[in-house]
């Protein structure tokens, strides 16, 4: 059976979009767009708000051939070696901005290769399945929003102690078609390994030794689910 957004916090999806990925009106226009038919569609929610994104392009801290590559819109642009969460609760307040009702809201991440006519084989992303994991595996830590070079921002994300109950998978040598859907943040969900999937860049064992570059977008959106007045 395959993953799924609710169940594992994850899904693999087949979602081919024409566009251009590294022109900046096409991304915020056509590809937003784009991501907001794709995340209704697997979520059934009932609207969709907020939108941004930001590239990878290359290992950080190395000044090698395989060295970060600058970034269309000016976002950091290293593969996010480490396993981590990028949200936590302090995202609630953060979100309130754009969901001012005291609606219940999923913050998913659409992740996909920018390149034209090859495979992602370099550094795919691996995702923990998040029934794998239990509230005792998760810690907090000091994070940075990486999506504009010229300010980096702190954050408090979150961290997995290593347990050998908890669940990896990466899909190789994904297509230009293929879209990862991850869970970033669910207020919808009490238990606190049930509202984020953890992740992170991996080295495939089986990757070639002349695989190109790895480029990816991902894309941030928040789907909103209903109106709640008792909000947990």
């Amino acid at each position: 059976t395959a993953a799924s957004l609710d169940v594992q916090g994850f899904a693999l999806i087949n979602a081919p979009f024409d566009g251009n990925l590294l022109d900046q009106d096409v991304v915020r226009g056509d590809y937003y767009e784009h991501c907001r038919q794709v995340l209704a569609k697997v979520t059934g929610c009932d609207e969709i708000r907020g939108g941004g994104h930001e590239y990878r392009t290359g290992y950080g801290g190395t000044d090698g051939p395989l060295k970060v590559r600058p970034t269309p819109n000016g976002s950091g642009g290293a593969y996010a070696e480490g396993i981590h969460s990028d949200m936590c609760a302090a995202a609630e307040d953060a979100f309130r901005k754009i969901i001012p009702e005291e609606r219940h809201f999923e913050s998913v991440n659409l992740w996909r290769s920018t390149e034209r006519g090859q495979t992602v084989q370099m550094m795919p992303l691996a995702v923990c399945d998040m029934t794998s994991v239990v509230p005792g595996d998760i810690v907090f830590g000091d994070g940075t929003n990486t999506g504009d070079i010229r300010m980096y921002r702190k954050v408090v994300d979150q961290r997995l102690i290593h347990s050998p109950e908890q669940r990896w998978y990466y899909f190789p040598d994904m297509t230009e078609d293929e879209v990862l859907l991850f869970r970033q943040y669910d207020t919808r969900q009490d238990a606190l390994n049930m509202r984020t999937v953890f992740h992170q860049a991996v080295e495939d064992p089986g990757m070639a030794a002349d695989a190109p570059m790895r480029s990816t977008i991902e894309v941030r959106m928040q789907a909103i689910y209903g109106t709640e007045i008792n909000k947990a």
